[in-house]
């Protein structure tokens, strides 16, 4: 069910597609009797991958709110509020703004670049822990084993996670 603006409503639980899952044992082809562990791995793998296209705030939208949070945290300091609060209701509202401004500072914004996909990236790692945990580590080729793994705990056939595999195998996070 969704709500105004095809927003989840809240306190809808989020369910991992069998079809998803199914497609993804079809590949990895783990062995029986770790198959219902796999599949675990797999709804997992699935519901990390969901949260974090849930969760694909821009740097610059980051920034942007933790400043507007900022402006207000220094309206309430600047107006008559200090007058009737105590010391310490001011300490913490200051040193909250403080932390506030160190995290909008630290949004590192790229300029002339495409925001890379925090869901993408995770499909990508999700893809080669699976094989690597249940088949044996993949090698890094577009249209093989990896590759279509990714794409489908991704959901989209047509979502390009090559760049993303790349990255991860060279910088090793595994």
């Amino acid at each position: 069910m969704r709500g105004v603006g095809n927003q989840e409503l809240p306190g809808q639980i989020w369910v991992p597609s069998e079809q998803q899952i199914e497609a993804a044992l079809e590949l990895i082809q783990p062995a029986p009797k770790v198959r219902l562990h796999c599949k675990r791995a797999i709804g997992a793998a699935l519901g990390k991958i969901e949260w974090a296209k849930l969760w694909r705030h821009s740097p610059a939208a980051i920034k942007w709110k933790f400043n507007n949070f900022v402006k207000k945290l220094r309206a309430i300091e600047n107006s008559e509020i200090p007058l009737y609060a105590k010391g310490s209701m001011m300490d913490e509202i200051r040193n909250f703004r403080e932390q506030c401004e160190q995290i909008a500072d630290k949004q590192k914004i790229r300029h002339g670049s495409k925001q890379k996909s925090n869901a993408k990236r995770t499909a990508a790692e999700a893809a080669y822990h699976l094989l690597a945990n249940f088949r044996k580590p993949p090698g890094l080729s577009r249209g093989g084993i990896w590759h279509k793994l990714a794409i489908i705990l991704y959901g989209g056939k047509a979502a390009d996670l090559f760049d993303y595999m790349r990255e991860s195998y060279k910088s090793r996070k595994f």
